[in-house]
């Protein structure tokens, strides 16, 4: 599904004031319904199982979280795309409608990774997703300055790849900090409006730019957009009837916290699903909308050209084909969250990482090169200078883009990245 040049204008016109419905009837309207599920809530949501070290899980806290609650296959794998359609809407109350861009993109990835149709055999229209961890080929589904993720390329002195799929708290702080928040004992109930969730964006954009191997940094504004919809619709403030508190949608900043370092509903800390009838598509591209018209009391430093534009398409069907070369996964066993959620009450503590995440060093770095670059940052800037402007960057979601175009962009950065590696151990090794 792409969204039509009627759709994309129209979400660009819509104003901050305006952005959500905020009348009466509207708020009567929203109220719990189950849909079709179970009123009890443990029914309804499964039971929370920890991932064990041979299953998969991704980029996306969201599938992470049904896959750990037995809406999804427990495992991780071979998961047929109609069954991806009905937990979504059971689990977080998502209508189907704002999952279709991202199922069609799931498989388009499934594809792009394994080298062959990812179609169901039964030829209806339905696809088999090999596994979660898939997803996070670089700047396909998964993208840079994500709200809780490494980027790919991150530490890039190394020259190696970093973890870009599992939760890591270090970068999920960085977002919680943009609004002051921090994780407390017994949780701090806050919420973030429309301007705070556009601090974070921009934050998070800055921090990367400057984080990432120069060329390969990927400015991503329309999907992170749109998963701060999603992040909305997940997490508004709501009430135990599921009644939203308030005339315009609020990040409870303790559900959100709970939801993606635990990849578990926080039903401990009073939430519940939200209703389909609310929680779609429109309600997605509605609040994207008036996060990106929010203003800002100031901007943080670095920012790459573009990030404080308040007009960008909605992210659109990946391009179907084969743009491969693909790049390597990170590989390891998958985030476990340091406390069980079902132990958690109204009290716990700040949560750590429970595993440090190494890049992957090739054998052009040694690692007494890599540590000298650490102690002395002035080379990381000469090898740049030395090896001279990088390449255009490429980017999988430019719909006019083709195939022989992206694979010499990708073959591009690829050959910069070398050559920036081979300048570093020069230097290094002088």
């Amino acid at each position: 599904m792409r969204f039509t040049d009627a759709l994309l204008a129209l979400l660009a016109s819509i104003p901050n004031a305006l952005a959500y419905p905020s009348d009466s009837a509207w708020l009567n309207e929203h109220v719990k319904r189950y849909d079709g599920f179970p009123d009890n809530l443990a029914d309804r949501l499964g039971t929370y199982q920890p991932p064990g070290p041979n299953d998969s899980r991704g980029p996306c806290p969201m599938f992470n979280t049904l896959a750990n609650h037995g809406l999804i296959n427990r495992n991780g794998k071979n998961l047929n795309s109609s069954d991806i359609k009905k937990a979504v809407p059971r689990g977080f109350g998502i209508a189907e409608d704002a999952i279709e861009t991202a199922l069609h993109n799931f498989e388009v990835v499934c594809e792009y990774v394994n080298g062959f149709s990812c179609s169901d055999s039964a030829n209806d229209g339905t696809f088999i997703l090999t596994n979660l961890t898939l997803l996070g080929e670089p700047h396909a589904f998964e993208h840079d300055h994500s709200y809780s993720r490494q980027d790919y390329r991150q530490n890039w002195f190394y020259g190696g790849i970093t973890d870009n799929i599992y939760f890591n708290s270090t970068i999920f702080q960085d977002s919680l900090n943009a609004v002051g928040y921090k994780p407390s004992n017994p949780p701090k109930k806050a919420t973030a409006n429309y301007q705070q969730f556009n601090e974070i964006r921009l934050q998070r954009e800055s921090t990367q730019n400057q984080a990432d191997f120069p060329g390969w940094f990927q400015q991503n504004i329309p999907t992170t957009l749109f998963e701060t919809g999603f992040i909305f619709g997940a997490t508004f403030d709501r009430d135990s009837n599921g009644t939203m508190v308030g005339s315009i949608p609020m990040v409870r900043l303790d559900w959100w916290n709970y939801w993606f370092s635990e990849e578990s509903f926080p039903t401990n800390l009073g939430w519940v699903p939200a209703s389909t009838e609310v929680f779609n598509q429109n309600f997605i591209l509605s609040v994207s909308s008036a996060v990106l018209h929010a203003s800002i009391t100031s901007l943080p430093k670095s920012l790459p050209a573009g990030a404080t534009a308040t007009t960008f398409p909605g992210p659109g069907n990946l391009p179907e084909g084969d743009p491969s070369p693909t790049f390597p996964l990170f590989q390891s066993a998958p985030y476990v969250a340091p406390t069980s959620p079902g132990a958690i009450n109204t009290k716990r503590a700040a949560l750590a990482d429970p595993q440090a995440s190494f890049p992957t060093l090739p054998a052009s770095v040694s690692s007494v090169i890599a540590s000298e670059v650490t102690a002395k940052p002035s080379l990381i800037a000469a090898a740049v200078q030395l090896a001279g402007p990088a390449p255009p960057k490429f980017n999988l979601y430019q719909q006019s883009i083709d195939t022989v175009t992206l694979k010499n962009q990708i073959a591009a950065a690829q050959s910069y990245e070398k050559l920036v590696i081979a300048k570093i151990t020069s230097l290094a090794s002088a």
